[in-house]
This record gives C-alpha cells, structure tokens and sequence, in this order.
C-alpha cells in the first residue's frame, strides 16, 4: 500500500475484492479503496472508488446483499468519528454504496457513482465490532461506545436490506454479557471446537 492509514475499517466480499474504507493518516478520510487479489490470492494494486458522504475513522462496515435483488450487495459504513465543521463528532449515521455483481464476465463487480445514507443507529458511537451472517444477508453490530463521556453498551444490533432500504433492529433478546467497546468478533466455524 502506497499511503499511511490508521483506524480505518476493512472489508471482503467473498474472497473477490478487499475493501479499505476511511481512517486518517494527518486528517481524516472519506477515501474508500477496492483490491483485487490476484490468482494466487496475493494483493494487487489499490484502486480508488467512490468517497464516502463522510470522512471517518474508528467506524464499523461490511458487505452484505440485499434480501430481494438478486447479485445486489451493500458496502456499509456506520458509526465512528465524523468531521463536523471544525470538530471532530461522534455519529450515528450509516451509509452504503451499492454494488452488483455480474453473473457472467467473471463476477466482476460494478459500483454506483455515489454513497447513500440508510438507518441511523440508536447512539452516536464507535468502535463497534461487526461480523456478516454466513449467508451475507445479516450485518450485526456487537457494542461499541464514546470514550469523550465513558458511553458503552452490550447491544447486538442487526442491519438487513430489502429492496434498497436498509435499516439497523436489535436483536431480540440477546445482548452481550458486558458492555464492549473496540472489540474484535469472528465467526468461528463449529470444527474449531469439535462440535
């Protein structure tokens, strides 16, 4: 990679394309690049694509498809720091980039020309851990907080799309058991324990 970053978010789709979104080097960044891995799984070269509404860093994102149009999939940014003229705030907002996946041509991914804003989350936050159900259609979102008034929460929220509409619910009757906030949260296969 050609440029610093730091407390920026990740993605990948399938094992197709990795995705850099925001962070800051100096100021920060509403930059978001796509990586093709070549065939042999290493890294290619960075290329840009379209910026996000807003500069951020220690927000959440992840890929997932929309329940009703088929080969449709959402690159999704939610919380973190925003820059709000002239400061830095913490926000609720989420946004998505759509991006549709060609059922011949190898796959090959196609991005629409701007960001756009979906459901907020319930509390201005950040450092929210994020995990993609295994079927991609469910985005969860475990805790995340404020550091500027000590904020944290156990809440598992859970973003879905339908029809371009994507909206954050929480998830019934599941929290976690502590407040959490910059964790890190993977799917862990059930050979891992044998089960």
């Amino acid at each position: 990679m050609e440029f610093a970053v730091s407390h920026h978010c990740m993605a990948s789709s399938e094992g197709q394309a990795l995705f850099l979104l925001g962070g800051r080097d100096e100021d920060l960044s509403n930059q978001v690049f796509v990586n093709y891995p070549n065939s042999d799984g290493n890294p290619t070269n960075w290329e840009q694509i379209p910026l996000m509404l807003w500069t951020r860093d220690s927000h959440s994102c992840g890929i997932i498809s929309d329940s009703e149009m088929a080969a449709t999939y959402y690159l999704v940014a939610f919380g973190g720091h925003v820059q709000y003229n002239p400061v830095q705030v913490m926000t609720d907002t989420t946004e998505a980039l759509e991006i549709t996946k060609a059922s011949s041509n190898g796959g090959e991914l196609t991005f629409d020309s701007k960001w756009n804003q979906k459901g907020d989350l319930p509390h201005e936050m950040g450092g929210i851990a994020s995990i993609v159900t295994s079927d991609g259609k469910t985005l969860i979102a475990l805790g995340g907080g404020r550091f500027v008034d000590n904020f944290m929460t156990s809440d598992i929220l859970l973003l879905q799309c339908r029809d371009g509409t994507c909206d954050w619910k929480p998830s019934k009757n599941q929290k976690l058991q502590q407040d959490r906030m910059s964790a890190v949260a993977m799917i862990v296969p059930s050979t891992v324990y044998g089960v």
